[in-house]
């Protein structure tokens, strides 16, 4: 689906949705797995140091919705 970012000053944020649709257990195409969608969330900020050193805090929700899904193992859902 897509990611929404968003940033100011030293805050950042991001939204993203990933859709996987119904996929076959097996070439005859006789039993699938249902389709399913993936919302994450992710809060970050950057402290700024002197002599340019950075440092990242934050966190990330995967699976935002709690959603039930089933992987398929030797499968990229990309």
């Amino acid at each position: 689906m897509g990611t929404l970012d968003w940033q100011r000053n030293s805050w950042s944020a991001f939204l993203s949705s990933h859709w996987v649709s119904e996929r076959f257990v097996a070439t005859d195409n006789q039993l699938s797995v249902a389709p399913y969608e993936l919302v994450d969330i992710g809060f970050r900020y950057q402290f700024n140091f002197p002599n340019t050193k950075k440092l990242n805090a934050g966190f990330h929700i995967n699976n935002l919705l709690d959603k039930e899904y089933h992987i398929m193992r030797y499968r990229d859902w990309e």
